[in-house]
């Protein structure tokens, strides 16, 4: 095991580009390694899922025709194009069904850092397995820091959120390239200016830019080490703390002690809860509360009369809006984000599957009339996440539950096993553009989730998501 602690009054950028640059294989611990092959493995399910979804095929005709250096290959399009274009296009394709990973403080991290990795593989001869782990766990492991230390989801309250994603690609591609620790504090540097809170009216109204953001922080992470390799320097202090760095713009308690702490011995990586529906987490626990007492109490659909659910600050933050928008959601983006829709979907289909998003089953009639019997409220005495349900039958009975992220199906306690996690990816099969079926599923899995056999990444994981006329 080796520890990385701050040497001086250095910034912790600086300690965390040293872990990243020494860190080996053989220091991570296996239960760490096995998780960062399950979160790969997860993340490329939803991409598949994803990557159909608009703006994102015209995103990758765009950058199709655009051109450019060959480096890297658009997965499921198809077009050879500079490593931080393919990043780009990945990037949205995370995010488009909502379905990734989450970390409860960090909040949304794989999605950030694995398309700008896909992106920066282009740009070497040869990745082995174990070299992309280490790369991969570095990258995620950097974000979750400075984003538990930002503190961020504090700021959904003034309007503004985290803006520390960044840094998570910026450490894993620099850790691919091979980028020394003075290189890499400046491709740190480059990106610290490139960065800011991101603002929440992204999601009120419902925008594509809560999507298509990841793309830009993949294409700019790729952009920040090429530049850097280059010789173009940044900043190399005050980058995340002091008053100048990134936790000195935020309006909120910040916890700068946080972020290097037992660096190297704790693994913050295995706080990352996967998903147990599409559609944004701080929705998630009303629909599962909504679940839990109709199972309990053996409550039929036709038996509730209303549904009342108290959020959080947190999920308040993100969930809330116009009720006028939250009870007509016109896309599959406003249904994410629209706990009515959510719960009434999730009560007549007993799951969430990535196609109750899409017009044929959000416009069902008895979805629509039953999004009606739901009503918001806030409660900010809750914990961050949790959600208060309250549950009236029509013969007058009320039934309450607080519902907690961790009863949820991915949560840290509740983990996918294999067969689950494999079943998961398959629910996004029918929505991708590119035809794969679920025998390629089993061996695709058979290759990722064996991730340290490979040695070479490009052949066994992104080649096999190109369509085969694209490799002539």
């Amino acid at each position: 095991m080796r520890k990385f602690k701050k040497v001086g009054n250095e910034d912790a950028i600086n300690t965390l580009s040293r872990m990243t640059v020494e860190l080996k294989y053989e220091d991570l611990p296996q239960e760490v390694i096995d998780f960062a092959k399950v979160l790969i493995f997860d993340t490329i399910g939803c991409m598949v899922a994803g990557h159909a979804k608009h703006p994102i095929p015209v995103i990758a005709k765009h950058i199709q025709k655009k051109g450019g250096i060959a480096e890297a290959y658009i997965p499921f399009f198809g077009g050879k194009v500079p490593a931080e274009e393919a990043a780009m296009v990945m990037g949205p394709m995370t995010r488009a069904i909502d379905f990734a990973a989450i970390h409860a403080d960090a909040m949304h991290q794989v999605e950030h850092v694995l398309p700008a990795m896909i992106g920066g593989v282009g740009l070497l001869d040869k990745v082995s397995g174990k070299d992309f782990i280490t790369a991969f766990v570095a990258g995620v492991e950097t974000m979750l820091r400075i984003g538990i230390g930002y503190n961020g989801n504090k700021g959904i309250e003034i309007g503004r959120s985290n803006g520390h994603y960044i840094f998570g690609g910026v450490a894993a591609v620099g850790k691919l390239m091979g980028l020394d620790q003075e290189t890499l504090e400046n491709a740190h540097g480059i990106a610290r200016q490139m960065t800011q809170p991101h603002d929440m009216a992204a999601y009120h109204p419902v925008t594509h830019m809560i999507k298509v953001h990841q793309g830009f922080i993949a294409q700019d992470a790729v952009t920040c080490c090429k530049f850097a390799q280059l010789g173009v320097t940044g900043p190399r202090v005050d980058v995340i703390e002091g008053p100048k760095g990134l936790l000195g713009m935020a309006d909120w308690e910040t916890f700068p002690e946080k972020i290097c702490a037992n660096l190297g011995e704790y693994w913050h990586f295995m706080e990352i809860e996967m998903k147990a529906y599409p559609g944004c987490k701080c929705l998630h626990m009303a629909c599962d509360g909504v679940k839990s007492l109709m199972a309990q109490y053996n409550i039929g659909v036709d038996d509730i009369e209303h549904i009342h659910v108290d959020e959080c600050k947190l999920n308040a933050g993100v969930s809330g809006g116009p009720i006028e928008e939250k009870l007509n959601p016109k896309d599959i983006y406003e249904r994410q984000f629209s706990v009515p829709f959510m719960v009434a979907t999730i009560i007549y289909d007993d799951d969430l599957m990535p196609d109750a998003f899409l017009d044929e089953a959000a416009n069902r009639p008895f979805i629509k009339a039953f999004m009606q019997k739901v009503t918001l409220g806030e409660d900010f005495s809750l914990p961050s996440w949790e959600s208060k349900v309250i549950l009236t039958t029509k013969d007058g009975k009320v039934y309450e539950k607080i519902a907690q992220p961790i009863e949820l199906k991915g949560s840290v306690i509740n983990r996918y096993t294999r067969k689950e996690l494999i079943a998961k990816f398959k629910k996004g099969l029918p929505y991708s553009l590119y035809k794969i079926d679920e025998a390629f599923v089993d061996q695709y899995a058979q290759a990722v989730l064996n991730l340290e056999k490979s040695q070479d990444i490009m052949k066994d994981v992104v080649l096999p998501l190109v369509p085969p006329k694209e490799l002539t």
